[in-house]
């Protein structure tokens, strides 16, 4: 008995040793009412609130959950780590708060504890959250009131790249979100609201994100509001040469602080795109900060695409320091998904001077199809400093100017978004006399159309689009555009009869009409001869052209709206394309395929085989005896191209076909 005591009391000892709770790390899940009774006093509970009196640590596979509502006031210098894992998840919030706001508690620290969740929780005067190594949750919460007596930010991050997502951020002393120079982390940064962060006045943004890691680093849909003098809106750095950081900042909304958005340093590549970066001024000194957008690196490897953004009252519009080489608008804007260009870049200036660009670089850079505040072209030149105004700096090409329009880009009626339609009905735009006409089949319902609307960029369109209208009479739609006045649209929808496509087909050997060959069209196959297809209603179709002594053509036709006519030349064919028996034909069907085919043939009956080869040669299916018309499961087969062999008596026929999923 004695020696169970002794060894009790040392693990009471192991566990509050130097008054803190170590829980014992046997993969047990704990509420905090598990810890008053447990934790000898660490965490206690008055008039409904815990209080942790002391350090608390969940050890390694232990578990700490929060499902109900509740209050959690922390002890001043006190930490809360969670090696195991913290589910905060209450219906509406747990409060974490310090026993006395002027002694703030020193807040948690997740040491890989990714399995984490941080949701509907509200942490203040505390030092902040730390992450390591940690990739875990933080949703719908609220971080305000925060020191940086433990962290330079509400949450600070070391090679932890969590999802942050519907937060807000208010008032703490640091940084909002920040990551060290020497680390590297991608965070998720969505949809946060970032109000007066960097309380203490120091020189630091709200967002202040270090070198990336193997992900993207995403900062998405942020609003960050600024207030103080010293503090920027979001910074990514790399200084350390550490790593290659891939960054998307888009559709942020960043004004009234000392600069918008700095990408400082090398290995840096990113996306700047649909971010309104407005009157970052507070500070008042061009010396010290004021861009809408800043670029900065050693080398030219600090590169950005830079595109649809909204760039307006800041001390600078974009600056480009060093080396670094953004695009902000090339002519080759149009190949593939990003486009860089359709910035709006005006009224950003300081000591009554418009400064939309200032390359402060020995790279030319591309600055094409952009807005800067005027549609002078002379003018906006006027507003980028580069070679033009020193020799030593590079060129800024502006050989294409881009102005927000006022128009209808696009009007038309998508079966996806109105059932009764088979086809799009696209509307002829006017702009000459501002209507839109949308021809419409005879017998359409027009009571309730669901359009489908493309406005000049940046421009606003009434109704919207999307909304349900009735076009029984003519519809006015409104264009607000970025400057200047509104335009209306008069649309309006006239009723035709709708006579569908004939397709006919001219089938030619050696330049000659060949006669009597099979057409298989869109899987139904038709009597020798039959070259001609009516009222096919708007869709692609498959063909196949058969005839003896003749290698199979194969292919597909677009019916739209007009009559069509195909020339199709037949090859003669090899021993290995000849038919089988005089008359007999075989089609594939479809072809491509996905889970089946179908094998039709005709001419004489009687016993067969067919077998499936890879192009390799590998028998894959032997099917024997195949009755016309008979389904063959393929799906096993990967996707590719085979061979269908069918054998009767002494004759082969051979047709390729594709499996395509």
């Amino acid at each position: 008995m004695n020696r169970i005591f002794t060894i009790l009391s040392l693990l009471t000892f192991s566990l509050l040793s130097y008054g803190q709770y170590v829980s014992p790390g046997t993969g047990a899940t704990y509420t905090f009412d598990d810890l008053v009774s447990l934790s000898e006093g660490v965490v206690t509970r008055e008039n409904g609130i815990y209080l942790v009196n002391h350090n608390l640590t969940i050890s390694n596979t232990d578990k700490l959950v929060i499902t109900t509502d509740l209050t959690v006031k922390v002890a001043g210098g006190r930490m809360l780590t969670f090696r195991g894992t913290f589910e905060s998840n209450p219906p509406i919030e747990a409060i974490f708060t310090a026993q006395d706001p002027d002694r703030p508690f020193l807040g948690f620290h997740f040491i890989r504890s990714s399995a984490s969740i941080l949701r509907n929780t509200i942490v203040e005067y505390s030092g902040g959250v730390q992450l390591t190594e940690t990739q875990m949750l933080i949703e719908d919460c609220v971080f305000r009131y925060n020191t940086m007596e433990q962290n330079s930010a509400a949450i600070n991050l070391s090679n932890s790249s969590p999802i942050i997502r519907y937060n807000r951020f208010v008032e703490n002393a640091g940084s909002a979100i920040a990551s060290g120079a020497s680390t590297t982390c991608s965070p998720q940064i969505l949809f946060n609201h970032l109000t007066h962060n960097v309380t203490a006045n120091t020189n630091r943004p709200q967002i202040n994100m270090g070198p990336g890691a193997e992900d993207t680093l995403r900062i998405v849909g942020n609003t960050i509001e600024g207030l103080y003098p010293m503090a920027g809106g979001i910074a990514i750095s790399n200084l350390l040469g550490v790593g290659q950081t891939r960054a998307l900042v888009q559709d942020n909304r960043i004004y009234d602080n000392r600069y918008g958005y700095a990408q400082m340093g090398n290995n840096i590549s990113s996306i700047v795109k649909g971010n309104h970066l407005l009157n970052n001024n507070i500070q008042n000194d061009p010396q010290q900060g004021g861009s809408g957008l800043n670029f900065y690196g050693t080398l030219n490897t600090n590169q950005a695409l830079v595109l649809n953004n909204i760039i307006r009252g800041n001390l600078w519009g974009v600056t480009i320091q060093g080396n670094a080489h953004p695009n902000l608008g090339s002519p080759q804007r149009g190949q593939g998904p990003i486009r860089s260009g359709y910035n709006i870049i005006e009224g950003n200036g300081n000591t009554n001077t418009i400064y939309g660009l200032y390359n402060n670089t020995p790279n030319d850079i591309q600055a094409q199809f952009n807005f800067w505040g005027t549609d002078d072209p002379a003018e906006a030149s006027t507003y980028v400093i580069g070679k033009n105004d020193n020799p030593s700096l590079g060129e800024v090409k502006l050989d294409a100017f881009w102005t927000p329009g006022d128009y209808i880009e696009a009007f038309a009626f998508e079966p996806e978004h109105n059932e009764i339609l088979d086809a799009p009905l696209r509307g002829i735009i006017d702009h000459n006399d501002n209507t839109i006409l949308v021809q419409v089949p005879v017998g359409t319902r027009i009571n309730y159309l669901v359009p489908t609307i493309t406005p000049s960029a940046y421009a606003q369109i009434l109704p919207l689009t999307g909304q349900a209208m009735d076009f029984s009479m003519p519809v006015p739609y409104t264009v607000t555009p970025f400057e200047g006045p509104d335009r209306t649209y008069l649309v309006y929808i006239e009723n035709i009869e709708v006579s569908l496509p004939t397709l006919t087909f001219e089938v030619l050997a050696s330049g000659q009409p060949l006669p009597n060959a099979t057409i298989l069209f869109n899987g139904e196959a038709y009597e020798p001869g039959t070259y001609v297809f009516e009222e096919l209603a708007p869709g692609t179709y498959d063909y196949l052209i058969e005839r003896s002594g003749y290698k199979p053509f194969e292919g597909s036709v677009v019916a739209k709206n007009d009559d069509l006519t195909l020339v199709v030349e037949l090859e003669p064919a090899t021993s290995l394309e000849s038919p089988l028996l005089s008359g007999r034909t075989l089609h594939v069907y479809p072809n491509p395929a996905k889970d089946h085919i179908e094998v039709n043939y005709s001419g004489q009956n009687g016993r067969n085989t067919v077998r499936i080869f890879s192009i390799t040669g590998n028998m894959l299916l032997e099917i024997p005896n195949l009755d016309p018309g008979q389904r063959i499961d393929i799906s096993n087969l990967d996707n590719g191209l085979y061979l269908l062999q069918f054998h009767q008596g002494n004759a082969t026929l051979t047709r390729k076909f594709t499996v395509a999923r």
